[in-house]
């Protein structure tokens, strides 16, 4: 699960992104986000895909950013993310 926020300024240059949620570099799908705003992606995850008595690695990918003159590239604003029941 992950919660995160498109923010206008960001969201001015990109347009549109897709961002998506991997569990041990599998990917567990995409969502769409249209606008700025706050979304939440949730998906299940295959116990095929954790490994068990060790560390197991979420990440989030956005497809498109943007780079502000001199700045770093901004994509989305991470507010929670991690396992659930």
């Amino acid at each position: 699960m992950a919660e995160f926020a498109v923010v206008r300024d960001t969201f001015e240059h990109t347009g549109p992104i897709s961002v998506e949620l991997r569990v041990n570099r599998q990917s567990l799908g995409w969502l769409h986000c249209a606008g700025e705003g706050t979304y939440r992606i949730q998906k299940s995850v295959p116990r095929e895909l954790l490994v068990c008595g060790g560390d197991n690695v979420l990440t989030l990918s956005v497809d498109k950013t943007y780079q502000p003159p001199g700045g770093q590239a901004l994509g989305v604003i991470l507010l929670r993310m991690g396992f659930v029941d």
